[in-house]
């Protein structure tokens, strides 16, 4: 979560570097380099793509996700096939989604066609009541213990 929550300047560049008045980095420079080392980044797709996220997902930004597949398919030459799994955060998505994603490689894998330039389907548990949705990260290391 730290990741896209908490890192200022001072996290990525040394205290020197950003003291140095010919080495100034400014917001603009973040901003260039995330936009060169994003996941999300469009490149070129060669095959077809299937990009799976939780809507809970507090490690990958969703309208980061959203704004790369937009871009992707403007593009008549790509495949994207997004898939948003309601109620999910980063891990649990994997396991939530595999039999979807497992299927899909297999067919890609087997020459079958994967039905379309870009398709988007939200994913939603049959019974949301009794979905248990756990924590991404273990919080029991940020409560006092009183033993």
């Amino acid at each position: 979560m730290g990741l896209t929550l908490d890192l200022q300047k001072a996290d990525f560049f040394s205290p020197d570097l950003l003291s140095d008045a010919k080495n100034q980095v400014d917001d603009n420079d973040i901003t260039k380099w995330q936009d060169r080392t994003s996941p999300v980044s469009v490149g070129v797709a060669t095959e077809p793509l299937m990009v799976v996220q939780g809507l809970g997902d507090t490690s990958v930004v969703l309208e980061k996700t959203i704004e790369a597949y937009r871009e992707a398919c403007k593009n008549k030459d790509y495949e994207v096939h997004l898939r948003l799994y309601s109620l999910q955060d980063h891990s649990a998505t994997v396991v939530s989604s595999s039999a979807e994603w497992l299927d899909w490689v297999q067919d890609r894998s087997a020459g079958k066609g994967s039905g379309g330039h870009c398709i988007t389907f939200i994913r939603k548990p049959f019974d949301a009541n009794h979905t248990k949705v756990e924590f991404e990260l273990d919080t029991s290391a940020f409560y006092l213990s009183y033993d």
